[in-house]
């Protein structure tokens, strides 16, 4: 197997920063992050898709990890339309695994234009469905809940550790979706009188990507965004979801199916 590049997460490192406090662990979105830049050291991370994307174990503070892999099969260079494969290990330890398709330098993709900035009647406070806090915080408000979909916007915070010159890469927008899958099965548990561990917060881990596809190729810091979460299969504690992140005029940016996986004791 081809080693690519050895990524130390200092215990100080700023992705921590509000994931989650006294419990820290690496977002897990941060991973195709480290990969786009192992393949390309010190340029812009431009993702297009995220075919598949499994996550073994979490990343704390301190760890060391190797990205392997990050060439096609035959071990030479990206494909011809820039998708790689890839593994994360730590000291041989699987730590998560998958597939994307790198952009080329001049995409950009669709214009991501906000939604208008006026606030919407919230459905319930974030600060009590969450454990996340600011920076890592980008579930602004819930807009609209139901057993199974939840509507919120999004922004994401200029101290974000993803954010450079004002932007973060569009792919962020899918842990702001998993943000939005947390939000809901927190408020799916204040009415359900036979959940005995409490309707607070919960710490959850986004542990699967499958078919996503980024219209664009970069989110503005501070602006507002629309995501919506709709819950496609549940075997608790592991729940899957179709996402959509969208902007001015119902234009979509970032789609796709997460998997995630909430502490039912936490």
């Amino acid at each position: 197997m081809s080693f690519a590049q050895r990524v130390e997460v200092p215990a100080d490192s700023p992705f921590f920063a509000g994931h989650f406090t006294g419990h820290p662990i690496l977002p897990g979105i941060a991973h195709p992050l480290f990969v786009a830049r192992a393949l390309n050291p010190g340029a812009e991370a431009r993702i297009a898709e995220i075919r598949s994307l499994k996550l073994r174990s979490p990343v704390r503070p301190g760890d060391v990890l190797d990205i392997l892999d990050v060439l096609d099969l035959s071990g030479t260079a990206p494909g011809e339309d820039g998708t790689v494969r890839f593994e994360l290990r730590r000291a041989g330890e699987l730590v998560s695994q998958g597939s994307l398709r790198i952009a080329p330098p001049e995409w950009s993709g669709a214009l991501a234009a906000p939604i208008p900035a006026e606030r919407s009647e919230v459905c319930s406070p974030v600060s009590a469905l969450l454990p996340h806090q600011p920076p890592a915080r980008l579930l602004r408000d819930v807009l609209d809940a139901s057993r199974e979909t939840l509507t919120g916007v999004i922004e994401i915070p200029a101290s974000s550790p993803f954010v450079t010159a004002g932007r973060a890469p569009a792919f962020l927008g899918l842990e702001a979706a998993a943000q939005g899958a947390a939000a809901l099965e927190a408020l799916n548990r204040r009415n359900d009188p036979e959940d005995r561990g409490g309707p607070g917060p919960r710490i959850g881990y986004l542990v699967g990507l499958r078919n996503v596809k980024c219209h664009t190729a970069w989110l503005p810091a501070e602006r507002p965004f629309r995501v919506t979460v709709r819950l496609s299969g549940s075997a608790a504690p592991l729940s899957i979801y179709e996402v959509s992140v969208e902007g001015e005029g119902g234009a979509a940016l970032v789609q796709g199916t997460i998997s995630t996986y909430i502490n039912l004791t936490a």
